[in-house]
């Protein structure tokens, strides 16, 4: 029964952590900005509303460039005037954050859940001989942050919210934090 049940938790977290590096890896090459659509109650602020029922706030000075692929929606956030690009290694120079936001994958007991997400994204890590230390955040809904120091240095968020999952990716924390305490669900 035992060995059962670590075959199920080993194959959900592989089924996650697939799910996790199928987004990780994608790309916008050619990106052109969309104004931010005012959100926010609060003067003066430019909030940006997802397609899945979400408010952020956008930090001053920053443009959004939003895409769906496929079930996922991808959006990028970056100052004014920067030239977009998919390169993860220039996120904290050109001050960049990429946010997933995805449906959570279904399985035999519903939805995936954040630490089944955690131990995907763990497996994934070291499979590719990647150095990094997890540790729980919170932003007002169960997190989790990843900071990768090798091969390049990046830091993932991982917040589980109701139905999907927020992944930001930025080279900077605070930047990523900026933008994850404003998360809000509207329930579209």
């Amino acid at each position: 029964m035992l060995k059962l049940f670590l075959v199920m938790l080993v194959s959900s977290a592989l089924a996650v952590g697939g799910f996790w590096l199928m987004t990780r890896d994608r790309a916008t090459e050619s990106a052109t900005p969309v104004p931010a659509r005012p959100a926010s109650a609060e003067a003066g602020k430019t909030g940006f509303v997802g397609n899945s029922g979400y408010l952020l706030t956008l930090p001053p000075g920053y443009e959004v460039y939003p895409e769906m692929r496929g079930k996922a929606e991808v959006v990028l956030f970056y100052p004014k005037g920067t030239a977009l690009t998919a390169d993860e290694k220039q996120f904290k120079a050109l001050g960049i954050v990429r946010l997933e936001v995805s449906e959570k994958p279904k399985g035999e007991s519903g939805g995936a859940t954040l630490e089944q997400l955690k131990g995907g994204v763990e497996f994934t890590l070291k499979q590719n001989k990647e150095t990094y230390t997890i540790k729980p955040v919170s932003f007002g809904k169960a997190a989790f942050q990843a900071d990768i120091t090798q091969p390049s240095p990046l830091t993932q968020v991982f917040i589980e919210g109701g139905g999907v999952f927020y992944v930001f990716t930025a080279g900077d924390e605070e930047l990523i934090y900026s933008l994850a305490r404003t998360l809000q669900e509207t329930g579209k």
